[in-house]
């Protein structure tokens, strides 16, 4: 290991250590506004409900739920299509790589 590439290598290694930290940490708040979110829509589905309002609480309590799973489905896909390209990426030669830069 050459000693002057020591430091570089160490700020890239703490760098994607505050990386994957930031995403645990806006993950995190993700599903703590979700389950806000699903409580707020179930309460209010409910109140509605008891109230004589059984149709209008039945499409918050299914909007709201509707609205939740959608996004973690919609956020499983991009996981999935940005691990793809990783994988393809990895796949590749770095001359592939530059050449499909300039495109």
């Amino acid at each position: 290991m050459n000693p002057a590439t020591t430091p570089i290598r160490i700020f890239l290694v703490e760098a994607q250590r505050e990386y994957e930290a930031g995403q645990f940490a806006e993950a995190k708040r993700g599903q703590i506004c979700a389950f806000l979110i699903a409580i707020i829509a179930f309460s209010l589905a409910a109140y509605l409900s008891m109230n004589g309002h059984e149709w209008t609480g039945s499409f918050v309590g299914v909007s709201g739920v509707g609205s939740i799973v959608a996004t973690f489905i919609a956020g499983r896909q991009q996981e999935a299509r940005e691990a793809r390209r990783e994988q393809d990426d990895q796949k590749r030669p770095a001359d592939n790589k530059a050449s499909r830069r300039k495109k």
